[in-house]
């Protein structure tokens, strides 16, 4: 079963929570986190544990109930130790997994102000599938844009964009799903970012279905002036899911 959730770090900046949220971490965790330098990375991270915790309690249980027919309220117990997070590790291209527990994968993303997370479930003893998870706010710089487009979408992604050349808005809003979908699927293979422009999600041998959500967030700037940003999810599974 997927699940995928968004979160808003808005209240973690406002409030400044950082270090208060990661004392609640697993040692390792709360690290990774904070030993960013800036503030709003830190959040990011932060904020990214706290949505995955929430829906491991969440899910678990509700996944539990549907396929064992019971409620069971010690989430830990399905992960370990303490804490929901006690069996999150980083492999070597900094993707997540559950240590001992191959029944279970996810994937973090966050961009901006938000961050998701994604969680495949399955059953003991079955081997989940792998996911890919990225959210991205809407750049709308077209000389950006455009330039990036040109040195790693492929022929395919380029052909998409070309009857928006030259409308910002437009141009700038495809981009920015079809980056989302290279990294949801770079994520679900388990490879680093340096494999981005061999993404072709317009292939159709590729070997996942993409889901795709957007969402508003509204917010007031240091000035305390109302802003809105656009941002685009694209998870990435086995056809099965």
């Amino acid at each position: 079963m997927l699940y995928y959730e968004t979160f808003s770090v808005q209240s973690l900046l406002i409030l400044n929570q950082m270090h208060t949220s990661a004392a609640r971490l697993p040692g390792d965790l709360a690290r990774r986190a904070l030993r960013a330098n800036d503030v709003q990375d830190q959040a990011q991270r932060v904020g990214a544990y706290i949505l995955l915790e929430k829906m491991i309690r969440k899910y678990t249980d509700q996944f539990r109930s549907n396929i064992e027919g019971i409620v069971n309220a010690e989430f830990s117990s399905f992960f370990d130790a303490h804490s929901p997070l006690a069996a999150l590790h980083y492999d070597a291209y900094g993707k997540p997994y559950f240590a001992g527990h191959e029944n279970a994968t996810l994937s973090i993303s966050h961009a901006g102000y938000m961050v998701a997370c994604a969680l495949v479930l399955e059953e003991d003893g079955k081997t989940a599938s792998q996911v890919g998870i990225d959210i991205q706010n809407v750049d709308y710089d077209l000389e950006r844009a455009e330039r990036i487009a040109e040195r790693y979408f492929s022929d395919g992604e380029k052909l998409l964009l070309a009857p928006h050349a030259g409308d910002k808005e437009a141009f700038c809003q495809l981009f920015t799903r079809i980056w989302t979908r290279k990294e949801a699927y770079l994520k679900y293979l388990g490879v680093g970012l340096a494999e981005i422009s061999k993404a072709d999600t317009t292939n159709p041998a590729h070997s996942c279905v993409f889901e795709e959500a957007e969402q508003v967030l509204t917010y007031l700037d240091a000035k305390e002036r109302q802003q809105e940003e656009l941002y685009y999810i694209t998870v990435c599974t086995d056809p099965a899911e």
